[in-house]
């Protein structure tokens, strides 16, 4: 069976996705952490462009993942949402802990500020 493996990143890897979307190939977006384990079962220690592209063929050709549909655009949207949020609550939380430790009256305003 063919199909398309590719690791996500980021955002840039939406447009591939799109663009495989198009001419109706079938794409597996692979989970980061599993190929890495894969790729560590198989002993290798080099890292290139080229090496991953061919552990993740080894991975495609061994484990079958099954292809998944192109997710929607409100998805993506609520997605990148979600993860504006993650990001907000960890500054968040790491102002609530320097302001515990700053000493200077206008350090502590201005976090009291961004808070």
């Amino acid at each position: 069976m063919t199909r398309v493996l590719f690791e996500p990143t980021g955002p840039y890897h939406r447009t591939l996705e799109e663009g495989l979307a198009s001419i109706g190939l079938p794409m597996v977006k692979v989970n980061l952490r599993q190929a890495r384990r894969f790729d560590e079962a198989t002993g290798r220690i080099f890292k290139s462009d080229r090496i991953d592209a061919l552990m993740l063929a080894c991975y495609g050709t061994l484990l079958e993942p099954v292809a998944r549909q192109l997710r929607s655009d409100l998805q993506n949207r609520l997605d990148e949402l979600v993860s504006a949020r993650r990001s907000l609550m960890r500054d968040r939380t790491a102002t609530i802990n320097r302001l515990k430790t700053l000493t200077i009256d206008l350090l502590q305003r201005h976090a009291r500020h961004r808070l």
